[in-house]
């Protein structure tokens, strides 16, 4: 949390787009940090018989402060001024360690392991080259650079998978996409949450740059899925502790499915 609020008053600083990148970069490291945290800690406080209700409800946590943040983000770039989207993440990010100092404690045994810094290393610099291949192809279209890094960073991550089986301490370990049903819940997640931040993008982009609304006004279109996937997430994190999981989120997944090819058409 100290670290995303010292990425954001920097992001505030900046005096060029290359320093805002940069500090941007810091940002992301804190919130990774705090993202890949949050279902640990939840997993320790609670039974596994609570943790759909829990996990929904951190969800709606996510879904409730995407819409403070986009209402906030599109109020205070119209009527004060980009800057101050950074500034005010500072107070909250100190709020919320004070806050985490004390109530949080560790509630299970820890085992000491190795970090696994060749394999972090190499699946960085993978993401990073094919996430830039495919920000300047979409940008520019195809060219050799886009080639060039798409080559690296598929070559990076095959020397990633080695290291990981060699590894004492992997940083993923291979082993669990044995158990069928992580394996297909974890590709579930990672396409789920690529189109959804794709339509995301698409969506911001259609509302400012097609229609030509302010951001404020942009981001009040976006208020009413958020508000429903909060109520969403809370109800089908109780079913999923009462029923089958696999059904309710196949559920939501049509659903989803359903929504964005109405997009499309509509």
């Amino acid at each position: 949390m100290i670290l995303f609020g010292i990425g954001s008053a920097l992001c505030g600083l900046s005096t060029s787009a290359m320093e805002l990148i940069g500090f941007r970069t810091i940002q992301a490291l804190g919130g990774s940090l705090m993202t890949s945290n949050t279902m640990a800690i939840a997993s320790d406080y609670f039974r596994p018989e609570e943790r759909g209700f829990v996990f929904g409800t951190t969800s709606m946590g996510w879904n409730l402060g995407a819409v403070a943040g986009i209402l906030a983000g599109g109020i205070i770039t119209t009527f004060i001024g980009w800057r101050w989207i950074f500034y005010i993440n500072v107070p909250i990010a100190i709020f919320s360690f004070t806050i985490g100092l004390m109530y949080l404690r560790d509630r299970d045994v820890r085992v000491r392991q190795d970090f696994d810094i060749y394999g972090a290393i190499t699946l960085g610099l993978s993401l990073g080259l094919l996430s830039m291949a495919g920000i300047t192809y979409a940008g520019v279209g195809y060219n050799n650079a886009v080639g060039l890094m798409t080559l690296l960073g598929l070559v990076l991550f095959a020397i990633f998978i080695y290291i990981e089986t060699r590894a004492k301490s992997p940083l993923i370990s291979l082993r669990l996409f044995r158990i069928k049903m992580f394996t297909l819940s974890s590709f579930s997640y990672f396409f789920q949450y690529m189109a959804n931040n794709a339509i995301l993008f698409l969506l911001i982009m259609y509302l400012q740059g097609v229609r030509g609304l302010n951001p404020f006004y942009a981001s009040i279109w976006l208020v009413p899925g958020y508000l429903l996937g909060s109520i969403a997430a809370t109800l089908g994190g109780r079913l999923a502790d009462k029923s089958d999981a696999r059904v309710i989120a196949s559920i939501g997944l049509t659903l989803q499915a359903v929504a964005t090819y109405c997009m499309t058409r509509y």
